[in-house]
């Protein structure tokens, strides 16, 4: 059996994507091990994984988290110190020899330095698609897993890159137990912009104009995650708006209407899964891209910066509601159910481990070929 160490970027939304093939490579009998942000630890108990610290006085109520982790190695402005000394863990954890494949974020793959092929071999992972305008990948001779269904992609902007290969969606996995939807029952349209939708100037101003939209269809109960209850103070909120800091968004939204959101992938991934028209709201980072993805393939709508205003929104939302976007959504989900079942990454990562226990290389390019029928190239 072999030894797994997966280095995700540490938010919750690079570690997500994983947890699926983390609990397949465990349910083989390999030992997974996480080196991520402590406050990451319980989704890593998820996987059944064993965690590490990717600092080591990363412990307890103060635990480093996103942005914040990043000041131990070099702030946010330097990025070849953090870089240098990420890779400074990394190698001195490869350089102990327990660890035979190295799950990287495509993030961090700067980080790494291919001449330590010797001490693991290594996959990449992407929690995001590739951006249009983007140059060609770190280190294209390493495999790299796109946690995806490459039909979300614009036909003509596919990457075609040898070793880069779109999967399953990989959803996080969903809680077990009681009915986490419980008080949340009725609710119509949902607006949710992320986690890190913080960092979004004006979140208050979008905040505000999901209380407006709200105000104009009385008849529709909405809900608005505010995490950041500072900017929820003085919002004037009608009645059938309510305005919560959390909920359990993969449960909640089968049961609703219209998702109104930022254009982050996992949300994206989630919407279509169950099978939820979007309108999405870009502001930086891949979700422009995103959006148009979203427009392209008639899953919902999108108003880009310079066109958010309450009339355009109120307009999509109420299309969304008369089925517009009904057929363009099933046909999406259809492709996203069926690459769930096969679980490429799954294929491919047995056939890599398979490889590395024969000391031979694994054909990651006609291994996804066969999973997902394409022809060659």
């Amino acid at each position: 059996m072999s030894q797994v160490l997966i280095l995700p970027t540490p938010e919750p939304g690079h570690v997500l994507p994983t947890i699926r093939l983390a609990r397949h490579l465990r349910s083989c009998g390999h030992e997974v091990t996480y080196l991520t942000a402590a406050s990451l630890k319980s989704l890593v108990a998820t996987a059944n994984a064993d965690f590490m610290p990717l600092v080591a006085l990363d412990e307890g109520s103060q635990s480093l988290s996103g942005a914040h982790i990043w000041k131990v190695f070099g702030g946010h402005e330097d990025t070849r110190v953090r870089f240098r000394r990420l890779s400074e863990v990394l190698h001195r954890i490869l350089d102990r020899g327990k660890y035979n494949l190295l799950l990287l974020d495509h993030l961090l793959a700067a980080a790494y330095r291919p001449e330590a092929f010797d001490r693991a071999r290594v996959v990449l992972f992407a929690t995001s698609l590739p951006h249009w305008d983007s140059p060609d990948p770190v280190h294209p001779e390493i495999p790299r897993l796109v946690f995806c269904p490459e039909a979300l992609e614009v036909p003509k902007f596919r990457h075609r890159h040898r070793n880069t290969h779109y999967v399953e969606a990989s959803l996080r996995p969903l809680d077990e137990g009681g009915s986490l939807t419980e008080g949340f029952e009725g609710t119509s349209i949902l607006a949710a912009f992320g986690t890190q939708s913080i960092k979004h100037r004006g979140l208050m101003k979008t905040y505000g104009m999901i209380a407006e939209l709200a105000g104009r269809m009385p008849q529709r109960k909405i809900m608005l995650v505010a995490p950041h209850k500072s900017l929820t103070g003085s919002l004037r909120v009608p009645r059938n708006l309510r305005v919560v800091d959390w909920i359990p968004q993969r449960q909640l939204l089968p049961q609703v209407s219209v998702f109104i959101m930022h254009g982050g992938l996992g949300s994206i991934k989630e919407s279509v899964m169950a099978g939820v028209p979007m309108i999405v709201l870009p502001v930086s980072d891949d979700q422009p891209f995103n959006a148009m993805r979203v427009r392209f393939h008639g899953l919902g709508g999108a108003l880009f910066p310079e066109k958010q205003t309450l009339d355009a929104l109120e307009a999509l939302v109420c299309d969304a509601l008369d089925g517009r976007f009904r057929d363009g959504m099933a046909n999406m989900q259809q492709h996203f159910l069926a690459a769930e079942d096969a679980s490429i990454s799954h294929m491919l990562i047995d056939i890599h481990l398979s490889s590395i226990e024969n000391s031979a290389t694994g054909d990651f390019a006609g291994a996804h070929r066969a999973a997902t029928h394409l022809p060659n190239e």
